[in-house]
């Protein structure tokens, strides 16, 4: 190989090198592995007595909704 060839190969593996080694430094890092922690969640809404209709469709022709479910 010819010297601008070997050049393009070394500055790939190096980059290829620093990419990987950012990467498991973002993944390894101990911020992100913090202990879970469960937090309370509350809706608004309020309830409501509005009447709703539900259609279910066959999904296959010819074949009953039970069949396909």
């Amino acid at each position: 190989m010819n010297s601008p060839d070997r050049k393009i190969i070394q500055f790939s593996v190096g980059a290829m090198l620093a990419i990987f080694v950012c990467g498991c430094g973002v993944t390894l890092s101990p911020v992100k592995r913090k202990p879970l922690q469960i937090i309370g969640y509350e809706t608004g809404l309020q309830p409501s007595m509005e009447r709703i209709q539900v259609h279910f469709a066959e999904t296959l022709p010819g074949q009953s909704l039970a069949e396909t479910v």
